[in-house]
């Protein structure tokens, strides 16, 4: 009898501090982004500042568009000018060769973009873009300085 007593107070105490931890983790999936700021070490592109915020009625899911550089292009200009429609956008570098894109950053937000490769050529993650003009620094991997673009939405 002394075992099984034994083995109910445990049982007790375990799903004491089940529920707690579990009322702990509810509350915390309310509070996404301080969970996100704590876990990792940027917000993702997907996870904007508007977390928690309703949407407006007339706002709408935004779309995504891709924007398609070739290295050749961008390496004659220190500066690019572009408008996209998408309030997120994915970069795609192609033609690239030994000028890899190595950091693309956009200093607007200050959102710092993954950049992957693929068949197609090198890829950013998706890319959250400020109402206006976005100033985003591409640092290519044998370019000494960032080459600006300038993405209006």
């Amino acid at each position: 009898m002394g075992k099984f007593q034994e083995l109910k107070r445990m049982t007790f105490a375990m799903g004491a501090l089940s529920l707690l931890l579990f009322g702990v983790n509810i509350h915390s999936l309310y509070d996404i982004e301080t969970v996100a700021k704590t876990t990792i070490s940027r917000i993702p592109a997907s996870l904007t500042q508007g977390i928690g915020a309703p949407l407006n009625a007339n706002e709408q899911v935004p779309s995504l568009e891709r924007v398609s550089l070739d290295c050749s292009q961008i390496l004659k200009h220190e500066s690019l000018r572009l408008t996209v429609k998408s309030r997120k956008i994915q970069m795609q570098f192609s033609n690239c060769g030994e000028q890899k894109p190595m950091e693309l950053v956009n200093l607007t937000n200050g959102y710092q973009s993954t950049l992957f490769d693929s068949f197609s050529g090198t890829l950013s993650d998706l890319i959250s873009l400020s109402q206006g003009t976005n100033k985003i620094h591409v640092r290519l991997e044998k370019t000494p300085s960032p080459i600006q673009i300038e993405l209006t939405f």
